[in-house]
């Protein structure tokens, strides 16, 4: 394909609520938990050898960036290279700055320029929209593509996506306040303000780099 993508998952809070009530523990999660950390999992968790749907997700998206920036890169595809899912580590705001410019590297400086303008266009219809006040986003994501003519972003994957206008006081969540058992908050603004914030700084770094190569191509007479 002659597109580069790049699939990031929004929100601090990626569950279902009715997950917290499911106490079935799960010899598989017990697996996957150990592979990322061997040294997580409790005494008893390591007699049963199994944790619970609720106890993987929390840790999964405490050692992510999920709980720090209110998103997390799943996976990243570009030209000429296989797709990349080896980012369920990545925590910090400079590990995954990273990662976004490597993924926009190839990108010129108007292409990612279009990536912010479509971030700040989303943000205001969403903030916006009754619709997105009045259901939680868990699980969603922000498709970014981009090829030698054009980019784009589009929101993606609502198999989660609940209406909670019966559920909460007031009929609606801000996708901004932490989450506690029974509001609902998904966190899905700061995480989208917290991305727009990355891709902003990578346009104004991308700026000064070629403001750099400019001066220094300059020859002294």
């Amino acid at each position: 394909s002659d597109g580069c993508g790049i699939d990031i998952k929004m929100g601090t809070r990626t569950f279902k609520e009715f997950e917290v009530k499911n106490q079935k523990l799960r010899e598989d999660l017990y697996e996957k938990m150990i592979k990322q950390d061997p040294s997580e999992p409790t005494e008893q968790e390591n007699i049963d050898k199994a944790v619970t749907k609720l106890r993987y997700m929390t840790f999964r998206e405490r050692e992510s960036s999920s709980q720090t920036l209110g998103f997390r890169v799943e996976a990243m595809k570009i030209w000429g290279e296989e797709t990349n899912k080896d980012f369920k580590t990545l925590k910090y705001k400079d590990q995954v700055k990273n990662a976004l410019k490597i993924y926009f590297n190839p990108l010129s400086r108007s292409g990612i320029e279009g990536i912010v303008r479509e971030l700040e266009n989303l943000s205001q219809l969403l903030e916006e929209s009754t619709y997105f006040k009045e259901h939680e986003f868990v699980g969603t994501s922000l498709l970014f593509v981009y090829d030698k003519e054009r980019v784009g972003v589009w929101m993606i994957d609502f198999g989660k996506t609940t209406e909670i206008s019966d559920l909460v006081e007031g009929g609606q969540i801000t996708h901004e306040k932490p989450w506690e058992l029974g509001n609902y908050e998904d966190g899905y603004f700061f995480g989208l303000r917290t991305l727009l914030q990355v891709v902003k700084e990578i346009y104004d770094e991308r700026e000064e780099e070629d403001l750099q190569r400019i001066c220094s191509s300059w020859t002294i007479r």
